[in-house]
């Protein structure tokens, strides 16, 4: 648990708290980031690009 300041009154607030116990302003929630399409193309790229070049000098 962190504390964060409300931006409205700049009290210290909990940063799993919904609004500011002090004056009721709601508390932003940061979004938490999910792999998209392209993290997903680039580490699937990142880890066959060896193997294809291991896989060509074998033949």
């Amino acid at each position: 648990m962190a504390l964060i300041k409300c931006k409205e009154c700049g009290e210290q607030v909990s940063d799993k708290a919904t609004s500011c116990p002090k004056c009721g302003a709601p508390i932003a929630k940061k979004k938490q980031r999910s792999i998209g399409m392209y993290d997903g193309v680039f580490y699937f790229c990142r880890g066959s690009y060896p193997s294809f070049f291991y896989w060509q000098s074998k033949q």
